[in-house]
């Protein structure tokens, strides 16, 4: 069996959306936790770890089902690149 996907989403009702076969959801609001139950499945052998959400509702241009890739994650210290693959 290949290893999961870990989707890490920010509301309960987009984990039940984003999980799935090949796909472990992790859900919490409390940071610490959320760290731990990551830093669990990257031990275990994850694929790849993505960001999921469901706000296209606040892009008005964006049709229902579009699929957003971010090319950087900006934190308040510095800006991570994407893999471009």
């Amino acid at each position: 069996m290949r290893h999961p996907v870990i989707a890490v989403t920010g509301l309960s009702f987009e984990a039940l959306i984003a999980s799935g076969p090949g796909v472990i959801a992790l859900c919490s609001s409390d940071r610490h936790q959320l760290d731990i139950a990551i830093s669990i499945e990257i031990s275990r052998g994850c694929r790849g770890i993505v960001s999921f959400g469901i706000a296209g509702g606040l892009c008005p241009n964006l049709a229902p089902g579009t699929c957003v890739v971010a090319r950087s994650i900006i934190t308040p210290q510095q800006r991570f690149t994407a893999d471009d693959m």
